[in-house]
């Protein structure tokens, strides 16, 4: 079933939302077991690393470069050319994959005293077992992250943001199951479980989609495939940007492992904290608002083009303000209740929440930058964001290496991050709005700004109802007693904003804002 947009971003936030309390279970679960300690650093780095191939290969590419080409071709009415494609970018997605895991494979283990200076001699063995281990990821959530294109771009989002919950509960089934069998060893059986199984799940939806098609047909495609250089030359630059991004997180891990133990473990664990409401909010609004935008641009309905970029912009400011102003202000409490037992002690505690609180200014401007970025992959440009993440990496370089020399360390890590965030996203905005107005349009008007000041206003008396829970937080109780002082500061905070808000807000205009009206945005 085809979803509207209102529809589809409620669905999608809901399953966004349950996927991600799986994904925390997952970390709590293997943060308790193996605590801050030499075996999470070297897991979390493996990770990163082939996560790293995955994305680039994978999720980038398919979202803004095949994504938008396919709808354009299927929304002209040349739906076999659109399968066609389809097949064509399946084959290389296979055959890069390989390389991109063979290249690994052999490469890594001479250059890992390179790639991970931090870690001790005695140490690289056991993380070349590890990133060779975990190599299939990559080709497993690629070919996860294609079909996932596929069922966006038919509008299906649901089994899309529900099958990370999947990854997550066969990680934690095997994290249980054999934890006393296998040792170290179990993190990385457990991460090509839970990938293995995510991508099977997609693919279940995917066949019913395009059977019909042959989309799965490999023999060889003769012709000329319509769209395949398109895809081609949209997809360099979003390996470029992908990798710098991605790169510039891998550089935080290297830096990260210069400092104390516990560093990596403290900024992988508050970056995903950080990454919950990034991913419910920005990331959801992004993706789901991509392949209407595409279709947008297909009519050449610019200026309609430009009130849904709008509206996405207002709910990513009306949604994540109140989410930061709660993280800056209850950080240790929220660490302190979701991760700290086990061996995961008060210390690896502290310093995650100090690292997300460096994190939590940038949470707003990677949510805009998610959807600037659809905005330009929508119009088939793709080279202005890689532009903008190279220079964003180059940011984060020096904002890191001088910020952690600081009294900040590992938190000046997280803050050069935020501060890299935040110029980023300044260059997408300063470069759509150019591109805007030579349609003869602007985007972010007078009335968006004032609508801006006034939010940012609503989120004073919230902030000031925290001040108390901050002050007798009881930290020395049990988990029960912490998390339902936790839950009752954030209801008081809701009620606090929700009627400051409606103080300072029309009626008429929340619901605007809030994509309550009926218009062409629930026919597209």
């Amino acid at each position: 079933m085809k979803l509207s947009l209102k529809k589809a971003l409620f669905s999608t936030s809901i399953l966004t939302a349950l996927a991600r309390v799986f994904g925390f279970i997952r970390e709590v679960v293997f943060l308790a077991l193996f605590g801050s300690s030499q075996i999470t650093d070297v897991y979390l780095f493996a990770f990163r690393l082939t996560n790293l191939f995955r994305q680039i290969l994978g999720e980038s590419n398919a979202d803004s470069a095949f994504m938008p080409s396919f709808i354009q071709l299927y929304a002209k009415g040349e739906k076999a050319e659109a399968w066609r494609l389809a097949r064509s970018i399946l084959g290389y997605l296979i055959i890069f994959s390989i390389i991109a895991m063979l290249s690994l494979f052999f490469l890594f283990p001479p250059l890992a005293h390179i790639l991970a200076p931090g870690f001790p001699k005695e140490t690289l063995p056991k993380l070349i077992w590890y990133v060779k281990t975990m190599i299939p990821i990559i080709i497993m959530l690629a070919l996860s992250a294609y079909a996932g294109a596929i069922l966006q771009a038919f509008k299906r989002f649901s089994p899309v943001y529900f099958a990370p919950a999947l990854s997550s509960i066969g990680f934690i089934l095997v994290l249980y199951l054999y934890k006393q069998k296998l040792g170290d060893n179990v993190l990385a059986y457990a991460i090509l479980t839970g990938s293995l199984l995510q991508m099977i799940f997609m693919w279940i939806f995917l066949v019913p989609v395009s059977w019909k098609a042959e989309a799965f047909s490999f023999g060889r495609i003769k012709g000329k495939v319509k769209g395949l250089r398109q895809v081609a030359r949209l997809s360099i630059p979003i390996l470029f940007s992908t990798a710098l991004e991605k790169l510039a997180s891998q550089v935080d891990l290297l830096f990260a492992s210069l400092l104390e133990v516990g560093s990596i473990t403290a900024l992988y664990s508050s970056y995903r904290l950080f990454h919950l409401p990034f991913a419910i909010v920005g990331l959801t609004i992004g993706k789901v608002y991509l392949p209407y935008l595409s279709k947008d641009t297909v009519e050449k309905d610019f200026n309609f083009f430009v009130k849904r970029l709008n509206e996405a912009i207002r709910l990513n400011f009306i949604l994540l303000v109140p989410v930061i102003v709660f993280i800056v202000m209850l950080a240790e409490q929220i660490v302190n209740v979701i991760y700290q037992r086990g061996s995961f002690d008060a210390r690896a505690s502290g310093m995650t929440s100090f690292a997300l609180q460096c994190y939590a200014p940038g949470l707003l401007p990677t949510g805009l930058i998610a959807i600037l970025s659809s905005a330009f992959h929508s119009n088939l440009n793709t080279k202005k964001p890689v532009i903008a993440a190279a220079i964003g990496m180059a940011l984060n370089i020096i904002f890191n290496y001088i910020l952690m020399h600081t009294f900040l360390t590992y938190g000046g890590l997280a803050l050069g991050t935020s501060l890299a965030f935040m110029f980023q996203t300044a260059l997408l905005y300063i470069w759509f709005r150019e591109f805007a107005r030579k349609k003869g349009v602007d985007i972010m008007q007078k009335d968006d700004f004032k609508f801006l000041l006034r939010l940012l206003l609503v989120n004073i008396l919230p902030s000031l109802s925290l001040i108390p829970f901050y002050i007798f937080f009881p930290y020395d109780k049990s988990i029960i007693i912490r998390a339902s002082f936790l839950i009752a500061a954030s209801i008081i905070f809701t009620l606090f904003f929700l009627a400051s808000g409606l103080y300072l807000f029309p009626i008429q205009e929340i619901k605007d804002s809030l994509l309550s009206r009926k218009d062409r945005t629930d026919n597209k």
